[in-house]
């Protein structure tokens, strides 16, 4: 069976990115399907090294994710976009920047909320109280409650039939 890759972008990979893939990592975990799913993330803007926002860090530590304090940000890369089975970003302009510039992967690039069944951008908290990263990660919650959804039928079909993956990932 093949792993089947996520990658998460937002802009600087501090935040909303970082508590996207822990989220989705616990929920893996909690279905027992780390092993057939690998998760990461990447920022259009990022600055390499830097560790993810305190609030970030303290949100996800209070909901019992303490990974994200070892969290370094990384810059969006063509081999990540390339090597990713999907691409899940926060909002349209990310999804527009990133289909424009990785053309040839445009078909797995989505905006995490479109994915998961909604239509709005993920707003970034960064500077912000720590009341707007609660709100972040509440939403993040559960956009990728929902998007697991669809992420662990195709972790289940990967290596059947790749011609199934495309309708699996663009939806119905």
């Amino acid at each position: 069976m093949k792993l089947v890759r996520v990658l998460f972008v937002c802009t600087g990979n501090t935040c909303r990115s970082p508590m996207a893939e822990a989220l989705l990592r616990q929920k893996l975990q909690k279905a027992g399907a780390t092993d057939r799913v690998s998760v990461s993330s990447a920022g259009i803007s990022a600055w390499a090294g830097q560790p993810a926002s305190p609030e970030a860090a303290s949100v996800m530590y209070r909901r019992g994710i303490p990974s994200i304090t070892s969290h370094r940000s990384r810059q969006v890369t063509a081999a990540q976009v390339a090597e990713a089975d999907l691409v899940l970003v926060m909002t349209r302009s990310h999804q527009e920047k990133l289909q424009k510039c990785f053309a040839d992967h445009a078909d797995r690039i989505f905006l995490l909320s479109e994915y998961a069944g909604g239509l709005e951008d993920v707003v970034d908290p960064i500077g912000g109280p720590i009341s707007e990263y609660q709100m972040c990660a509440d939403e993040l919650d559960h956009l990728v409650e929902a998007a697991l959804r669809k992420i662990l039928p195709l972790a289940g079909n990967a290596g059947k039939d790749d011609e199934t993956k495309p309708d699996i990932l663009g939806g119905e």
